[in-house]
């Protein structure tokens, strides 16, 4: 598993930076040199510059607002409220608890394969099923990342 870390630190060091990122520092030419690495150098990514630069343009025209504004202004009050409701229901509905002990409960159920390769699957099918929102899949790989350095010192151990 740390072979595997490491290989992948490795690799991200030779990725480019996003297309995207590089157009916001206004510099258009890192960005399509970036964008044609990603893409390939047969492929014709005018295309996607222009849609890149529309989306950047309508975010400049759109603005941003303080977290005063988030919390003052009516328009975004209620889907805040309903965020942090959201996030909160999940985090504290037991779910984690599940999670944690998953090999624990595998091994009590006395399951037909591995307690910790069932409790793995069961952690990565969580972390992919419900990647729909950044929210909820940085979470998820949080819970994921902890399960599995538990069951690696869990195995160190014994």
């Amino acid at each position: 598993m740390i072979d595997y870390l490491v290989l992948m630190a490795v690799v991200m060091l030779f990725m480019p930076e996003s297309p995207y990122y590089l157009l916001t520092k206004e510099r258009e030419e890192a960005a399509k040199k970036s964008l044609q690495w990603l893409r390939g150098k047969d492929y014709d990514i005018s295309k996607d510059m222009l849609l890149m630069k529309a989306t950047l343009q309508e975010q400049e025209d759109i603005g941003s607002i303080s977290l005063k504004e988030f919390f003052t202004i009516g328009i975004y009050i209620k889907p805040g409220l309903l965020m942090l409701a959201l996030m909160f229901f999940q985090q504290y509905s037991g779910i984690n608890a599940v999670l944690f002990n998953l090999t624990a409960i595998f091994e009590s159920a006395n399951v037909d394969f591995d307690a910790s390769v069932s409790a793995t699957l069961v952690t990565l099918v969580q972390v992919f099923h419900k990647k729909t929102t950044g929210t909820i899949f940085i979470i998820n790989l949080l819970i994921f990342l902890i399960l599995v350095l538990s069951h690696w010192f869990n195995c160190i151990g014994s």
